[in-house]
């Protein structure tokens, strides 16, 4: 998976917790100034987080960084089964977390990714968190190569999952 689009994913999962937190210097155990994707892992592990509600979500996204046109929007049914499983904080190799602050209602992270050649990219990702919406702005920096972007994205309950029909 290409950084870019593990950041995108990982913003789209984002929990907060809803007990304690970490913060970058905690999750940073080995004092190198960065957050691997094990430190973070192992940061989180005990963490209590907030719960979506279990329903229907519509998520829109707004391409800030250019006149893209209208949002672009999707429904998506999450179920109680989705909530349960385990946040998985992993990145590609090529990358480590620069910050990696969780709050009861927030998640700040920076990942910057690193490539073979010495191409960096940073991925700036802020959110605030509710059991019923996620409000995250996301913003890519890069050097000339892909360029930059950023967007807003919400995520709120908009009712029930459709019950599917029965077939004969």
């Amino acid at each position: 998976m290409k950084p870019r689009i593990a950041v995108l994913a990982l913003a789209i999962a984002l929990p907060a917790c809803s007990g304690g937190g970490v913060t970058t210097e905690q999750a940073d155990t080995n004092g190198d100034g960065v957050v691997s994707s094990d430190e973070a892992v192992a940061a989180s592990a005990g963490l209590d987080y907030v719960d979506r509600e279990p329903g229907l979500y519509r998520g829109t996204v707004v391409d800030t960084s250019v006149d893209q046109g209208p949002d672009e929007s999707q429904e998506d049914c999450v179920t109680q089964e989705q909530i349960d499983e385990p946040v998985d904080w992993s990145l590609p190799d090529i990358c480590v977390y620069e910050k990696f602050d969780l709050t009861a209602d927030t998640v700040s992270i920076v990942v910057r990714c690193e490539d073979s050649v010495g191409f960096v990219t940073r991925n700036f990702i802020d959110s605030v968190i509710t059991p019923t919406q996620r409000t995250t702005i996301a913003s890519y920096e890069s050097g000339t190569r892909i360029g930059d972007f950023s967007l807003d994205a919400k995520f709120e309950r908009v009712g029930e999952c459709p019950v599917p029909e029965a077939t004969e």
